[in-house]
This record gives structure tokens, sequence and C-alpha cells, in this order.
């Protein structure tokens, strides 16, 4: 069984999808290169991002993962259309997991989403739900089951990210922040 995950940007993977990253080990894309935290509110460098990210799939087993290099502060949507266009057609996958679009998500992730969803192919469709700006985490009833070895390996993998747990705008989606779940939803 062949999958392929599209995380928008380092810690995604973990935080809205982590259980398929578990049960499909897919090889994971994350699309964006973090700089817009870097430069525009002094937080890590995308080095520390992407080592984060490097640790936390660690735990999920993940040994196929690729940073693409598209920057976050004005990514080209074009240019990444292609790239996942030419990913899918190289790799065939059976899965394709991305976010889902949602009305007031995060731009970036949305705009993924809109890519993905343009592209055809005769793969299985996964769309994992992130959070609405303003209402915080996304739910449906398309509720993923964890066991609680799942649940542990996700929390270790979300204490990867030192930088986020640190960062003010972040740290609320990590252990002990108001929108941490372990829960997963999917639509």
């Amino acid at each position: 069984m062949s999958a392929i995950l599209f995380a928008p940007h380092n810690d995604d993977e973990t935080l809205f999808a982590f259980y398929q990253l578990i049960r499909l080990n897919p090889r994971v894309i994350t699309v964006l290169r973090s700089f817009r935290q870097w430069i525009d509110q002094n937080g890590p460098s995308y080095e520390t991002r992407e080592a984060e990210t490097f640790e936390a799939l660690s735990c999920a087993g993940i040994d196929k993962w690729e940073q693409w290099q598209f920057s976050d502060r004005a990514p080209d949507w074009d240019a990444i259309a292609d790239r996942i266009d030419t990913q899918l057609r190289l790799h065939q996958p059976q899965h394709v997991i991305f976010p889902a679009w949602e009305m007031g998500g995060h731009e970036d992730h949305n705009a993924l989403s809109s890519v993905i969803r343009g592209i055809r192919g005769d793969w299985q469709r996964i769309e994992y739900l992130t959070y609405v700006r303003g209402y915080g985490r996304s739910q449906s009833p398309n509720v993923i089951k964890a066991t609680r070895d799942e649940e542990e390996a996700k929390t270790r993998a979300l204490l990867c990210y030192d930088s986020q747990i640190n960062h003010p705008a972040t740290r609320d989606w990590f252990p002990g922040g108001e929108y941490h779940t372990l829960t997963e939803w999917v639509l």
C-alpha cells in the first residue's frame, strides 16, 4: 500500500494527521519552508523547524520525508501544483493525504487543498481537518479512533516541536495548550 501525505507546514503532519502516518506509512512532503515565523515573528529558523519535523516523524516510524523549498511568505501555488502533479504521477500512490479546505481555514492549508483537489487521479483522497481561525480545532463525525500506543506516540512526536511549544503564536496547539487534543478528524 503506498501513500503520500502533503503537509503545508512543519508540524501539520503531527498535529492533524499523525494517526494516518502510523497506519499508512506514507511518503511525507512538507510543501512550504518556514520563513514567515523566522523573519516576520522573530521565531525559529527553518533549519530548526525541519530538524523538529525529522524527529517527530521518527516517532511515527517515517523514513520517507521531503522538505520542499517553496517559501511560506509568498508561495508560488502554480509551481507547487506542477510539482505535486509530478510527484503523484511518479509515485502512483493508493492514498493521498492532505488538509481539507475549510471556510475560514488557514490560507496555506486551503490553497494546498485546492491544488490537490484539482488534480485528477485514481487514488483515495484522505482530507484531514485542521482549524478555523477564531474557532479552534475543526471536528467532524469522522473521528479517527486511536489506540493508547498511537496517542502516546503522538504525544512524543508533538514534544519534538520545542520551538512551537515555546512560541506564543503556536504553543496552544501543543501539550498543555488550549487547542491541544490527541483526537484527529477527517472529512
